[in-house]
């Protein structure tokens, strides 16, 4: 078979000079930043982590795509904007894509179709997704360096669900059916945890103790010498959580719901605080208070509002929640990858606390030419592009900190 090339056409003139466009422009990609993102992966190992721990059933005579070059392709279709596996149809002949997996970009055979990436992520059976997940948890206390102490925001965030799809459940305040992810982000570095597939309803305490415990454990394997706190709003302040975290040496900052006797306690100082706001020209001001609050079945808890933690995003969902889960460990690694690049971007350049969403728009979806020669492979970026500077401070500095 040969490839078709569409003809040229023809669109409106330019100050009498006609205008011609064709598809002859060679080799090229539309994600010049999977250049970064494969460097952060290089840096970070954390698809080579997940693809360890993916569980492999298939005849190795006729295996034609390695665990890794399926995690990383993606991911790393993930983290250009591509949420759908259907998009990989298309991506398994972008050369860039191919580099990134480990390809030539020309010579290189195709990647994996969607229907191969499908069945990768509803291939896990639950207690491979439950090692998967876990294979998160030690990303995070192998790559983050502690100290004495250090902070884990744990929230959830809402996603509508569309069809007919198991855990998913009914969340008036969204007014619709949905789950309610349960996501654990280091607030120091701001990297993910884990994050834990679950129905859009509030925690119970019993919930929320497995999960502080079981995290609690496994980063202690990495972190035995840092004092662990825990830190989320009142659908954490659970009595069952809190009770285990105080018999096993673990600390935490719950927020509670408000009532008429702690509106009582502060007050005087929520007074004081409304008199400084109007003297002052500040938008915002905040103030924090201690006091002793014991409640019927709050006995011996210390309690404060927290800070909420950042949300990963909205994914598309499938029926099963096992390969949902398995699908949330995938946009987390995604979530890896741009963060490394992000946190590669140079203290003085105010991308370094953009969103995702900015960063994908300005760093990642670059147009780029791919040459593959006997030798070498050639990526030529735009000469116009905005971001050249910062493009190659950045792959310079992933390129200097990788193995």
């Amino acid at each position: 078979m040969t490839d078709a090339t569409l003809l040229p056409f023809e669109l409106s003139a330019v100050r009498r000079k006609k205008l011609t466009a064709d598809f002859g422009g060679g080799n090229q990609s539309s994600n010049g930043g999977l250049l970064l993102l494969r460097s952060a992966e290089r840096k970070l190992g954390v698809c080579g982590r997940l693809a360890d721990a993916m569980p492999d059933r298939r005849d190795g005579s006729r295996i034609r795509h390695a665990m890794f070059e399926m995690v990383m392709a993606r991911v790393c279709a993930i983290a250009c904007g591509h949420e759908d596996a259907i998009d990989l149809d298309r991506l398994r002949h972008d050369p860039l894509m191919k580099v990134a997996v480990g390809r030539c970009p020309q010579s290189g055979a195709p990647l994996a179709s969607q229907s191969t990436i499908s069945r990768l992520e509803n291939a896990p059976r639950k207690t491979e997704a439950a090692r998967l997940t876990a294979a998160l948890v030690d990303q995070f206390g192998t790559t983050i360096k502690p100290g004495a102490r250090e902070i884990l925001d744990i929230d959830d965030t809402f996603c509508a669900a569309h069809g007919g799809q198991q855990l998913a459940f009914w969340n008036a305040h969204h007014d619709e059916r949905g789950f309610a992810s349960m996501h654990i982000y280091h607030v120091a570095s701001g990297t993910p945890v884990v994050t834990i597939l679950r129905p859009a309803r509030t925690p119970k305490g019993t919930e929320v103790r497995t999960v502080i415990k079981h995290v609690t454990k496994r980063m202690r394997r990495h972190w035995p010498k840092t004092r662990i706190v825990w830190r989320g709003d009142s659908h954490y302040g659970r009595v069952e959580a809190m009770d285990w975290a105080e018999d096993n040496g673990t600390d935490y900052i719950f927020g509670l719901a408000g009532n008429a006797v702690l509106d009582t306690l502060v007050a005087e100082i929520a007074d004081n605080l409304r008199f400084h706001h109007v003297m002052s020209r500040k938008a915002k001001l905040r103030t924090f208070a201690s006091f002793m609050y014991q409640a019927t079945s709050l006995a011996r808890h210390s309690i404060c509002c927290p800070q909420r933690c950042p949300e990963l995003g909205s994914v598309e969902t499938f029926t099963h929640p096992t390969a949902n889960q398995v699908r949330l460990v995938l946009h987390t690694a995604a979530f890896w990858l741009l963060h490394g690049v992000r946190a590669a971007i140079p203290r003085t350049n105010p991308l370094t606390s953009c969103e995702f969403a900015t960063l994908r728009e300005r760093l990642i979806k670059i147009g780029a030419r791919v040459i593959e020669h006997v030798a070498r492979i050639r990526v030529q970026l735009p000469t116009s592009c905005p971001e050249g500077a910062l493009f190659r401070a950045v792959a310079l500095g992933l390129l200097l900190s990788g193995p």
